[in-house]
């Protein structure tokens, strides 16, 4: 079967982290240090978090969460999603205290993270770092924007695709809150300079991209919607026009739309995105129509939302993705753990997507919110089928897209970060 499924879009750019030690530690301390990294290399490159149990403190925090949550959930989520590579250490020194702070780098995509060690050199703490060299950004989206956009979409495999013209060739554009810049262009479709390359990344469902940066000087979308000029980033994203449509120019992403507070309906096929702000209220909906108000958190990346569900007494951890159909991200021994239970059902199809194939299906009937239950979600493969690699560690079960979406009108906004449901 054709792989038409994109999961995530992480990508990590190539930003020059500086220094050397800017304290040299003795040859002792440099040696359990040393050893500590390559630990955290190897349980990185597996995505297995088990292997750093015995160097984890026991005051260890991951991302702003503490223990018990950071060791159990944080902390495997993390090693899922980061890219593999080496670990180098940037900066070291040794505090008043006598732990250890290091600045480390993970090469050769150079993401940044700090690692602080306690004196018995167990990992107290593991956080995002910064990179003291100017960040690669794109120029803002728009310099003055506009209060309303409208943008009706066509449905393609539960896709939203827009309607675009990009320097007088027409196309189209992925709504997808997956996607962290406010544009990624097909420069297999576009042509576009590729002599700035800023950094490299991979999409969920596993190709390989080096990102570019490029002007465009005209970008349409809908009826009215215009950017006379916008640095844009690009890849190669041959794949998607093989697996959803042929003229797909890229991804409009979360910095496009994080200062908005957007409607998504499937049935008229339209977004309605209405600008924040201070001083006025959007009023987008009756009280009448809401089905439930989900509260989520985005402890990984600002424009990954999470939400713990209830599904027969069980918690299922679900992330949100308009660039994701719908997926179950669990192994084997879960998958049988949850058709046992009940929280799954399994079946079987000869098509799915307009494709015929004989594929395993599955639905997922009593998923509730705060005692609210919400509707039966349907054509649910495991995301292992598709190319994702699955590990003993993961701990977000439920990949919330399309499958799920249709079922209701939803209004997102990152900033309250509330994903509010409504009636269709």
């Amino acid at each position: 079967m054709k792989n038409k499924t994109l999961i995530f879009l992480f990508i990590f750019f190539c930003n020059s982290l500086f220094g050397q030690d800017n304290q040299k530690l003795e040859d002792t301390e440099l040696k359990e240090v040393n050893r500590v990294v390559l630990v955290f290399e190897s349980a990185l490159k597996k995505s297995d978090a088990s292997m750093l149990k015995e160097d984890l403190s026991s005051k260890f925090s991951c991302m702003g969460y503490s223990a018990p949550i950071a060791e159990a959930n944080v902390l495997p989520q993390i090693l899922n999603q980061m890219p593999k590579g080496k670990i180098r250490i940037v900066n070291s020194s040794k505090t008043k205290e006598g732990n250890y702070s290091l600045d480390i780098e993970i090469t050769p995509m150079q993401v940044p993270l700090i690692m602080d060690l306690d004196s018995n050199f167990k990992i107290l703490n593991l956080n995002q770092g910064t990179s003291t060299a100017a960040p690669v950004k794109t120029q803002s989206v728009l310099k003055n924007k506009p209060e309303r956009i409208s943008l009706p979409f066509h449905l393609i495999d539960g896709f939203i695709l827009l309607d675009a013209e990009i320097e007088g060739k027409r196309g189209k554009l992925m709504f997808d809150t997956g996607n962290p810049n406010s544009f990624l262009l097909n420069n297999n479709f576009l042509e576009l300079n590729k002599d700035k390359k800023i950094g490299s990344g991979s999409v969920g469902s596993g190709q390989r991209l080096e990102v570019y940066q490029d002007e465009v000087n005209n970008i349409r979308l809908g009826l009215d919607f215009q950017i006379d000029f916008q640095t844009v980033k690009h890849a190669n994203l041959g794949f998607t026009q093989l697996g959803i449509t042929s003229d797909l120019m890229g991804f409009v992403g979360y910095e496009f739309m994080e200062d908005y507070e957007f409607v998504i309906d499937y049935d008229n096929q339209i977004i309605e995105m209405y600008l924040i702000l201070d001083n006025k209220e959007n009023q987008l909906y009756s009280e009448d129509e809401v089905v439930v108000e989900l509260d989520f958190s985005t402890p990984f990346l600002s424009n990954i939302p999470y939400v713990d569900f209830d599904c027969n007494g069980q918690i299922i951890t679900a992330s949100f993705d308009t660039g994701n159909q719908g997926n179950l991200h669990l192994n084997e021994s879960k998958t049988k753990e949850f058709v046992k239970s009940g929280v799954i059902n399994e079946g079987k199809s000869n098509g799915i997507y307009g494709q015929s194939a004989k594929v395993t299906i599955y639905t997922m009937d009593n998923l509730s919110y705060n005692g609210v239950k919400l509707d039966k979600i349907k054509n649910m493969m495991i995301s292992e089928n598709s190319g994702i690699p699955i590990t003993e560690t993961n701990q977000f079960d439920l990949g919330i897209g399309y499958q799920f979406l249709k079922n209701y009108r939803s209004i997102w906004n990152f900033r309250t970060k509330k994903i509010i449901l409504l009636s269709r």
